[in-house]
């Protein structure tokens, strides 16, 4: 069992190693993202992501889990209630967050599968927004490797599920991968993102968390195997923790009243 003055020299050396962290030379002089070179990043991103939402918007095959759960919703928003408009036995949590697209497709009369694949889209936008931070922070001097990093993680969350784009699983990554970025790199020094940044990733990795009740065992089992690192279970009473409690709490008092009054918009 190592003490804590030598795991302390263990991390420092570890973090040296890091790319981009202090005391690490890089290997090869990379400068800093000039502003053309952002708007290069910027374009490339949204060109992905405009390619993904095309590919499954007008190119593949809806996804037959996400053409039923976008049924399922619009039958809801239209006063619909469990067991008699839909029967289904899972956790309510994506037919809220399917709500904003039914509901504005609904409205415009504009195809519900490409609303759906928009929605997705925006939702990706905003994941690649926030992990970016912390990967141009986690290579430091080496913006160009963040740069491509940023790239790397837009091509997955877009093309890597395939024929599942839009699924339950899907929704999960995009949605939780920000806070687990930023968990994982703080140990590191990783800088801290703003405060209201910080708790609206965790708020939102909450819900991420909730989409499947198994997913949450991911986020315990983190904490846990932090707090044991630490030798402190003080973790359990951060603002993380917090957060994911208060957001399960209400997750699962929704899904009584669901289940108990077979709608979600009215008892």
């Amino acid at each position: 069992m190592l003490s804590n003055c030598t795991r302390e020299v263990v991390n420092q050396h570890i973090r040296s190693a890091l790319p981009g962290q202090a005391g690490s030379d890089p290997p090869w002089p990379v400068p800093a993202l000039s502003f053309a070179q952002r708007v290069l990043l910027i374009s490339e991103t949204a060109v992905t992501v405009f390619a993904a939402f095309w590919l499954h918007a007008f190119s593949i095959v809806p996804n037959h889990d996400n053409a039923w759960f976008l049924l399922a919703t619009e039958r809801l928003i239209a006063g619909g209630h469990i067991y008699y408009d839909v029967f289904d036995p899972n956790v309510p949590l994506i037919y809220i967050l399917l709500s904003p697209s039914a509901a504005f497709s609904t409205l415009t009369g504009l195809d519900t599968y490409v609303v759906f694949s928009v929605w997705v889209c925006l939702l990706i936008l905003w994941s690649i927004a926030q992990v970016s931070r912390s990967l141009l922070n986690l290579f430091g001097a080496r913006r160009v490797a963040g740069a491509i990093a940023v790239l790397a993680y837009t091509v997955l969350l877009c093309f890597l599920p395939g024929y599942q784009f839009g699924q339950r699983e899907h929704l999960a990554m995009i949605l939780l991968c920000p806070w687990l970025f930023r968990f994982a790199l703080k140990e590191n020094g990783d800088s801290e993102l703003p405060g209201f940044s910080s708790v609206s990733s965790a708020a939102i990795a909450a819900v991420g968390f909730l989409i499947k009740p198994y997913f949450v065992l991911l986020p315990i089992g983190m904490l846990i195997a932090r707090g044991i690192e630490q030798q402190s279970w003080r973790i359990f009473f951060g603002r993380d923790a917090i957060i994911f409690s208060i957001i399960q709490s209400y997750i699962w008092a929704q899904s009584f009243w669901y289940f108990r009054n077979g709608s979600l918009w009215r008892g």
